[in-house]
């Protein structure tokens, strides 16, 4: 343990939240987790992962902060709650996908808030999201879920999603979780007559995609050519 890497400079809070602890020294949880966790993908900086490409969430084109979020879970109390403010890309994210699952089999979704393209920190041009969860299996619910969809969207708009407004640029929806629809899958949360529509054309469907084949990225402008290794594969396709 002394020698692990991922130790390096760690604090000891067993020691710093004795709270958490029985007289006996049992590992009771923590009522609550408030934090905004690191924002890393593995390709910045491969070394942060060292020692945790064996956890359980472990996947290529993940970041850091998803360890935090499942970490967080597991050192709740029961019905403890995790609240975070992270980038918002975790809901359709391919590398977020064993994140996701493991969200929706030992947590229930309490609040979404999605700031969509407002930038909350000056310091990061990243889109993120408040959630909040609380450490419960649960199936079967609806939970709050809030995102600002305007285009050009400001302060006001930010603040308006905090206090509950509701107008143009601001989207409100009440989503249904069952597991066995969202397991596997990334998340799209769309009002009830969206949702109604779309399970009527899923009922009539004659062709489905291959959900296991994912167009993660196309081509990025102004990168518009392919190099020799993708040459290669389009050729064993076509």
């Amino acid at each position: 343990i002394v020698n692990n890497v991922i130790f390096l400079n760690a604090f000891e809070w067993r020691f710093e939240f004795p709270e958490v602890l029985s007289d006996d020294g049992t590992y009771l949880g923590f009522d609550a987790i408030i934090g905004n966790p690191p924002y890393i993908k593995e390709y910045e900086g491969k070394e942060i992962f060292d020692g945790l490409r064996d956890n359980e969430v472990y996947q290529g084109k993940m970041d850091i902060w998803y360890m935090f979020t499942t970490d967080g879970i597991k050192l709740l109390k029961e019905n403890g709650t995790l609240n975070f403010i992270a980038p918002n890309n975790w809901t359709t994210n391919s590398g977020a996908s064993k994140m996701r699952n493991f969200m929706l089999q030992n947590s229930r979704f309490l609040k979404l808030i999605d700031f969509g393209s407002y930038m909350v920190f000056d310091s990061a041009s990243i889109q993120t999201m408040i959630m909040q969860f609380e450490k419960v299996k649960s199936d079967n619910y609806t939970f709050d879920y809030k995102k600002i969809v305007s285009k050009k969207p400001n302060f006001e708009d930010a603040l308006g999603i905090l206090n509950n407004n509701v107008g143009d640029s601001i989207e409100v929806l009440k989503p249904k979780i069952l597991i066995e629809n969202f397991l596997d899958k990334g998340f799209n949360f769309n009002s009830n007559l969206f949702e109604t529509i779309l399970e009527k054309i899923n009922n009539v469907s004659n062709f489905k995609f291959d959900e296991k084949l994912e167009v993660a990225q196309g081509i990025v402008f102004p990168q518009d050519f392919i190099n020799k290794s993708s040459r290669e594969k389009l050729k064993n396709l076509y």
